[in-house]
């Protein structure tokens, strides 16, 4: 993660907090990839130094928040509606779904009382918290991936825990495949459902923004031709399915999952179907959240008779 993305993504924060945050040396900024704004509370950072309270000195502590910067209702609400560009209608979908994209990939997930409609959200109020995810920077693709992309696959699965890097090797594997001429470029299509894929600007493929994964598989396979289909986050039967019907029509897939360990793939329903699936032949085990964006295995699978 580059110090850069780090002062992206507090461009949209209160000047009061921006400027505190911006003094950090370039180490921490680099580290660091989640803030915690909670209303009446410290600001916190996490990244792989461990948990830290902001301070209204230009400090930080991992032990004391005494002296602790502490957020109020207004900070929360200025900074939605800068993620918003000043116009929250814009982005309802977004919020209805608990979540804002904005910057270059950043994701601020949102707490806050839901108002239900016939059992449907409709609206969240009383905004009580924010998580903003700081996306990671470009990385170099690992010797061992590239040798992965360079041979025929039938599909891979990038497996790990929350914040180990998985969102950025799929930005990294996507442009790789859509503008690496050595190589040769693929017909490649990309479902950024929350919008944090792209954020690229030098992909040469087809990008469906806001689409479901479901209604994305189709849409691209009716439509766009692919050769391989990239997404993020697969978490349910029904995508699996969807991933599975695709395959039949001869297009690859490359998606991630949320997987703490290996021992977790088979424990899994959804990790279990996709490998039962016969449509992947490789895994890429990323480490923890301290080693974001590290390779900690490469599973070449037996694929399953359908």
């Amino acid at each position: 993660m580059a110090a850069e993305n780090f002062d992206d993504a507090i461009k949209i924060l209160p000047y009061r907090i921006k400027s505190i945050l911006s003094c950090f040396d370039e180490d921490i900024k680099i580290q660091t990839y989640e803030l915690r704004i909670r209303n009446n509370r410290p600001l916190m950072m996490y990244g792989n130094y461990g948990s830290v309270f902001v301070k209204s000195d230009n400090t930080y502590s991992k032990l004391s928040y005494h002296g602790a910067l502490y957020i109020t209702k207004q900070d929360i609400d200025e900074i939605i509606s800068a993620a918003c560009d000043y116009s929250v209608y814009s982005k309802q979908d977004e919020l209805l779904n608990g979540y804002l994209s904005y910057g270059k990939g950043h994701r601020i997930g949102i707490s806050g009382e839901a108002v239900t409609d016939n059992g449907k959200i409709v609206n969240l109020k009383n905004i009580e918290s924010l998580c903003i995810r700081i996306a990671s920077g470009e990385i170099i693709i690992p010797k061992i991936i590239n040798d992965v992309l360079k041979n025929p696959f039938e599909g891979i699965i990038i497996c790990g825990s929350p914040c180990s890097g998985k969102t950025t090797l799929l930005r990294a594997i996507a442009e790789k495949l859509s503008c690496d001429t050595n190589s040769g470029v693929c017909k490649l299509v990309i479902i950024d459902e929350r919008n944090e894929l792209t954020s690229v600007k030098s992909l040469n493929c087809d990008v469906l923004r806001g689409f479901s994964k479901r209604n994305g598989i189709i849409h691209a396979i009716r439509t766009l031709s692919p050769e391989i289909i990239l997404c993020d986050e697969i978490s349910t039967s029904e995508e699996v399915e969807k991933i599975s019907e695709g395959f039949h029509t001869g297009v690859r897939f490359i998606v991630s999952v949320h997987i703490s360990s290996a021992d977790d793939l088979y424990k899994r329903k959804v990790s279990s179907k996709l490998i039962e699936s016969g449509c992947f032949d490789t895994i890429i085990m990323l480490d923890s959240s301290e080693n974001a964006g590290k390779i900690k295995e490469v599973i070449c699978t037996e694929k399953s008779e359908l």
